[in-house]
């Protein structure tokens, strides 16, 4: 099993100050802070707009590393980008949720 771990020429360090900086933030702003601001979100939205919203992190991804890495900007990232945003706008725009039916065996009956 431990083999399967092992890396040809062994595991190094971050021989530069900016590789530690991007540790650094990966460890404490993705890692840390994504989960608070998540988890005070999911408590505040319904648990349909949370998945929807959160089923956007693909494309955050892939805006960040564009506009802070210099990834290049393909035709298939934007595409997907445009898509994903245009099903959260149609399935947000749509008609209010409904109020769930009540339960039968706990609803009150007219004979009391």
């Amino acid at each position: 099993m431990l083999a399967a771990l092992v890396v040809e020429g062994g595991v190094s360090l971050p021989s530069t100050g900016f590789d530690w900086v991007a540790i650094g933030y990966m460890a404490v702003v993705s890692g840390a802070v994504a989960m608070i601001v998540q988890s005070w979100a999911q408590a505040h939205l319904a648990p349909s707009r949370a998945a929807i919203t959160m089923a956007t992190e693909p494309a955050w991804a892939a805006l960040f590393s564009i506009v802070f890495l210099g990834e290049a900007l393909t035709w298939r990232m934007a595409v997907g980008g445009g898509l994903m945003l245009a099903a959260m706008i149609i399935v947000e725009s749509g008609p209010p949720p409904r109020e769930p039916l009540p339960d039968v065996a706990t609803a009150p009956t007219a004979t009391g």
